[in-house]
């Protein structure tokens, strides 16, 4: 899984690898990811956000997010 900010010019940053920072998550449980915000390289303000599945499997059981905060 990896994550990716879009600014208000509809550029991304760099995608971020979940696995870098508190493991790959697991079906059935929560995992807390901290990652500081520098991590994306992004520049402008932070209009979107991008969850993306990049293991190549064809069937992934559902991820739920709970809680996103900037700090």
């Amino acid at each position: 899984m990896q994550v990716s900010l879009y600014d208000d010019a509809g550029n991304t940053g760099n995608p971020v690898q979940l696995d870098n920072y508190g493991g790959t998550p697991v079906a059935g449980q929560y995992t807390t990811y901290t990652i500081p915000i520098s991590a994306f390289h992004s520049t402008g303000t932070v209009t979107g956000i991008l969850i993306q599945d990049i293991s190549g499997n064809d069937t992934e059981p559902p991820m739920y997010v709970d809680t996103m905060k900037f700090q």
